[in-house]
């Protein structure tokens, strides 16, 4: 590795990193079962979580004392802080592929139906071009830029936050009524039927969002009458078991042996609450 040079990062919004971070963790759990299902890898799930599986790999426990002062920072209630990375040269083709990939990741969940996180906020695409560039930059020999400058210099408009917000999802057509719901609104067993697939995962990821709009506390899902479970479907549930347990819910699944085996090789059986078949 080449010699490393030090970047700096000054007065690092502690508030929009967490949220930042927060929105990156939950896109990259969903790729990461999309990725599965991707044998070509040539989608943008796939290229990303490569991508970033490839910077654990070459630069891993560079980072490690800077998360520690971070966190520090955040147990003690700061809003900002300064933090100094020394990377190798090398970083920066790396940082220049992570923004593209990271703007593709943005426009495919805006196109994407089948996903429950949505495109970054105007915030958090503020904030990476920020943070990303400061890398890029000060490897070129250019001096910091602290972020409130950086947002002095580059706003946030109406019309761009507007961009970048989310397109409603339609509900028209009543997301539930293709399968049966049992139970009070509290405690609702939803029993789906036939392939969770491209075409049904949308429903399912609706029905699981109005479920607990409605009031769901403890879900069930019954999947033992599903013939076919692919990556897409295994995203939505995932992303929806990820939402119930941040809202004080549970989301559990009743699932044929063959399902089990499947979220067994997805090494999801450790991530979602799994009943037997009885």
């Amino acid at each position: 590795m080449s010699e490393l040079i030090t970047v700096q990062l000054l007065q690092l919004p502690i508030d929009v990193q967490l949220r930042t971070s927060a929105h990156h963790d939950a896109l990259t759990r969903e790729f990461q079962v999309i990725r599965a299902g991707d044998p070509d890898g040539t989608s943008v799930p796939h290229r990303l979580v490569a991508l970033m599986d490839e910077l654990t790999e070459r630069y891993f426990g560079l980072g490690d004392a800077q998360r520690s002062v971070f966190q520090k920072a955040v147990d003690e209630g700061r809003a900002a802080i300064d933090l100094a990375f020394p990377v190798p040269p090398e970083v920066v083709p790396a940082v220049v592929r992570l923004v593209e990939l990271m703007d593709e990741a943005d426009e495919y969940c805006r196109a994407g139906a089948n996903l429950l996180t949505l495109a970054a906020p105007a915030e958090a695409v503020r904030y990476r071009e920020w943070f990303c560039q400061q890398f890029v930059d000060q490897m070129a020999g250019a001096g910091p830029l602290a972020w409130p400058d950086y947002v002095a210099a580059h706003p946030i408009d109406a019309l761009e936050a507007l961009s970048a917000a989310p397109t409603p999802r339609d509900t028209s057509t009543g997301s539930t009524s293709r399968w049966k719901t049992l139970g009070p609104a509290e405690r609702p067993t939803l029993i789906v039927e036939g392939s969770l697939d491209l075409d049904t995962a949308p429903l399912l990821r609706d029905a699981l969002q109005d479920l607990r709009a409605n009031g769901a506390e403890t879900l069930v899902i019954d999947l033992r009458l599903v013939g076919f479970v692919d990556s897409v479907a295994l995203s939505v549930l995932v992303a929806a078991n990820r939402r119930f347990v941040e809202e004080g819910a549970a989301m559990t699944l009743k699932v044929p042996d063959r399902i089990r085996r499947l979220l067994e090789i997805a090494e999801l059986d450790g991530v979602l609450d799994i009943s037997d078949d009885g």
